[in-house]
Parts: C-alpha cells; sequence; structure tokens
C-alpha cells in the first residue's frame, strides 16, 4: 500500500471546506473550526488532542480512527478495510504526519532527510518498526501477518490515544531485545520473531528510507476557493502511516483532503505545508470493503496513466476505469489531444476577446465530445459481462475535463443555455469517476455561477 508523492496532485474532499489562507482581517478557517462538536466521538473512535489550555472552538485534532481496520488483499498487499457499514462523507481518518518537508523545491529530499533524522533519533519503537517495513521490499523478511501486525498496533495506540499501548523502550540491557507488546500481537504464533521488527538497525541506508517515502509519502495539496484552482506553490510533501495504507483505484471511494493541526509550525501561513491528512467516506460503503485512494491526477488516459503506476508504484491496474478505458486506448490518446489543441485555442480567443473564435471554439469542442459519446454508445449497444454496468460514463467521465472546457467556452461566448447543459454534464460525469472529489465542487460551484449568471441577466426585446 502507497501513497501518490511524486506524481499529479490527487483527488481532494470538500467537506468540510479547505481552511482559508489567513488573511488580514483574521477570517476563522479549518483551523478555527471545533471537530469534536462537528464529529462527536463514536464507539470505535475518538478526536484527542483537544483540552481547556486551548482557545474555546479551536480545534486541534491529533488523530481521529473511525470504523477502519487494517487487512492483507491478496496480491495488493496490506490494505484498510470497513468495520461496519459507512455513509458517504462519513469520517474515516484524521492523522497528522510523521515527517513532513516544507514547500520548496527538494521537499521529497528534504522528507527524506527528515525520515533520516527520525529514525536515528530516539522515536517510537512501533512507528520506527512501521517506518522500515512500509514496503515489501524495504522490510526485515517479515511476512504480511507482521507487518498487518504492526499497523494494527499502530492503530490501537493512536485510537485509544495511550502511548502506554505501544511497546514500551527496553529499561535496561539485560531486556533490550524483549519489548513489551500490547494485545495485538497476541494473535501470532507464539514462535514468531517480531523482535527482529523492533530492533533498531545498527546503521540505516537511504536508499531503503528513499524506496519506502517514494511509495508512501504524498505531497500535500491545496485547493485556492477564490479560483477553484490547485495552488502547487503551497505543495508540501509529508509521511503518513496509517494513510500510507490506502490501495490504490482509479474509482476511489475514498477522499482525502489536507488540514492545519494548529500545532506550532503548522498554522497555515503561505509556504507552510498543511500537516494533517483528512479522509472520509465518497460512497456509502459494506463492511468489509476495501478502501480505495486515486494516486494520480484522475483525468490521465488510460495510456499514460497505468505506464506512471507502473513506474512510480509497481504494480499494474486493473480496475474497472482502466478495463473500460484500455478497450479504446488509443482513440482516447487522440481525443484528449484534440481537446487539449481546442482549449488553447480557447484561451487565445478569450484573451483576444474575439465572440467569433469562441464561438468556433465552442462548435470544435462539440464536434470531439460527440465523437467521445459515439464509442460510449458502442459501449451501451453492446455489454460485456466483463464490464460494470456503467462502462458508457467511466468511458464519458474519462473526458469530463473537456466537457468543462466546452462549458466554459460556451458561458463566454454568450452562449448560456449550452454552457448550462454542459455544466449539468460535468456534475454527473464526475460522480462516476471521481465521486466527492473538489473536483465535484469545482463543477457544482462553475454550474451554481453560471445559473446566477443566466439570472442575473435580463431578457431584451426584440
Amino acid at each position: 500500500a502507497s501513497a501518490p508523492s511524486s506524481c499529479s496532485p490527487s483527488s481532494s474532499s470538500y467537506v468540510p471546506p479547505q481552511r482559508a489562507r489567513p488573511t488580514a482581517h483574521n477570517v476563522p478557517g479549518e483551523a478555527d473550526f471545533d471537530w469534536s462538536v462537528a464529529f462527536p466521538a463514536q464507539p470505535e473512535a475518538s478526536i484527542k488532542g483537544h483540552s481547556a489550555a486551548k482557545q474555546p472552538g479551536h480545534a486541534q485534532p491529533e488523530c481521529f480512527i473511525g470504523p477502519i481496520t487494517v487487512a492483507a488483499n491478496g496480491d495488493r498487499g496490506l490494505g484498510l478495510r470497513c468495520t461496519r457499514e459507512v455513509q458517504a462523507g462519513e469520517l474515516l481518518l484524521v492523522e497528522q504526519a510523521w515527517a513532513l518537508a516544507q514547500p520548496h523545491q527538494e521537499a521529497g529530499e528534504h522528507l527524506i532527510d527528515i525520515c533520516m533524522s527520525k529514525l536515528n533519533a530516539r522515536c517510537d519503537p512501533v512507528e520506527r518498526a512501521v517506518v522500515l517495513n512500509l514496503q515489501g521490499s524495504c522490510s526485515t523478511g517479515s511476512g504480511d501477518g507482521h507487518r498487518a501486525a504492526l499497523f494494527r498496533e499502530l492503530l490501537a495506540a493512536a485510537r485509544a490515544g495511550d502511548k502506554a499501548r505501544r511497546p514500551r523502550a527496553p529499561s535496561s540491557r539485560a531486556d533490550k531485545d524483549i519489548p513489551v507488546f500490547s494485545p495485538a500481537f497476541a494473535t501470532l504464533d507464539e514462535g514468531a520473531d517480531l523482535c527482529s521488527l523492533l530492533k533498531a538497525p545498527t546503521s540505516l541506508s537511504r536508499a531503503r528510507v528513499q524506496e519506502a517515502v517514494k511509495r508512501n509519502a504524498r505531497k500535500t495539496d491545496w485547493w485556492e476557493l477564490t479560483t477553484l484552482l490547485l495552488d502547487e506553490a503551497q505543495a508540501g510533501c509529508g509521511l503518513w502511516l496509517i494513510a500510507s495504507l490506502f490501495n490504490h483505484s482509479c474509482l476511489n471511494n475514498v477522499v482525502l483532503s489536507h488540514g492545519y493541526s494548529g500545532r506550532p509550525g503548522a498554522v497555515g501561513d503561505r509556504g507552510q505545508a498543511p500537516d494533517l491528512v483528512v479522509v472520509r467516506a465518497a460512497l456509502a460503503m459494506s463492511a468489509g470493503e476495501e478502501l480505495l485512494l486515486n494516486y494520480v491526477y484522475p483525468f490521465e488516459p488510460v495510456a499514460e496513466r497505468r505506464p506512471r503506476l507502473k513506474t512510480v508504484y509497481g504494480f499494474d491496474c486493473n480496475c474497472d476505469r482502466c478495463r473500460v478505458e484500455s478497450l479504446h486506448s488509443a482513440r482516447g490518446l487522440e481525443f484528449a489531444d484534440r481537446l487539449d489543441d481546442a482549449l488553447r485555442h480557447f484561451s487565445e480567443a478569450r484573451r483576444e476577446r474575439n465572440v467569433a473564435k469562441l464561438s468556433k471554439v465552442v462548435d470544435s469542442l462539440k464536434a470531439i465530445v460527440a465523437q467521445v459519446e459515439e464509442i460510449a454508445a458502442i459501449l451501451e449497444e453492446n455489454p460485456r459481462e466483463t464490464l460494470p454496468a456503467n462502462a458508457a460514463d467511466l468511458w464519458r467521465g474519462s473526458f469530463v475535463w473537456g466537457v468543462q472546457g466546452l462549458a466554459m467556452a460556451a458561458d463566454v461566448a454568450g452562449r448560456r443555455a449550452e454552457a448550462l447543459a454542459a455544466y449539468s454534464r460535468c456534475v454527473h460525469l464526475i460522480q462516476q469517476v471521481a465521486p466527492s472529489t473538489f473536483y465535484e465542487f469545482k463543477y457544482r460551484m462553475m454550474m451554481l455561477q453560471s445559473l446566477t449568471t443566466e439570472a442575473a441577466v435580463p431578457t431584451l426585446p426584440d
């Protein structure tokens, strides 16, 4: 299991809203929100870190562990699953970064330095063992059963909020190789050599830590709410141990956003990376269902997306989206290139304020979208048992960004009815391929803006 670090930003949740960047008027944001009121403790989860010493209404969550558990998933390795039915939008995890590099050009290398420093210092033995066993290739030879026990111990300690549950550091030289385990380890065979997992190696190779970071760290992302665009200047790089267990699917069922804990050094000023990950269910799910996150930009064509996942994370994706899109991958690349070209023409025409050119771009985009629809019609008319029932919408959804471009071009060209229809189409399609992500929020906001404009512009008499 791993999370994206070097590829395009992944989807971000939009509930609750991202913390607004501080302004001269000190407008309250996510760091000022009282999460203990918004998400009351449940039998299997609690938020810790909210004390009387903190300002009223100023939440500083450290960790929230919802209805999730660690489970082996065959060839997919370890992952996270629901322990009960969950509803769309339900909070699953709030976790503070184990290591965090602030935004700058070499954030990735800086994160490796930070991890090396923490591992070489006296840190929690379970956390140390987890970091060194994030990847099978980085492990000390332990199987998934041993690694699962380590992660279950980490979840148990985080859920209880009690450091005493974790294996303690040896109190003397005599017992330095006999760590005290919590009940999480009792499920393993008595002869299992877990001591080897918790012993500190005499030296750590940078290559070993680099491999763990490469496959399990992730970029932080920041959506600028005034423009609805990603602000790359705010992108840092962090390692979240529990969140590293989310396996990948190009069809996510969880969404992840970033926030600030309010701790010193994580106050949310420009140039500082958010230190919290907040994970919610994107869809309603049944007990035992695996929780899946999209590691890559959700609208990358399958011919580019699959090789990227293989190169960066070392696996072949065979999710429903990949299987549907791969049937027409060559046409998909062609359509993506043509849409890119048409959108460049749109940008030029908008800068020139040339209505005639804008209208021509609208017609060009409509023609390309119509050809995308032709293949969708083929998928609908010739269903396959090996493909999901919504195969046609999965195909259409891969080009939702082109439909967004059509909506924007039609809006600027004054063809508002066409713009509104295209925005409505965007909302439907994004729910098929990236549900409950910030992209859905973005398209809904753009549709609302179009509706508002339509209502505000009077109809002039002939």
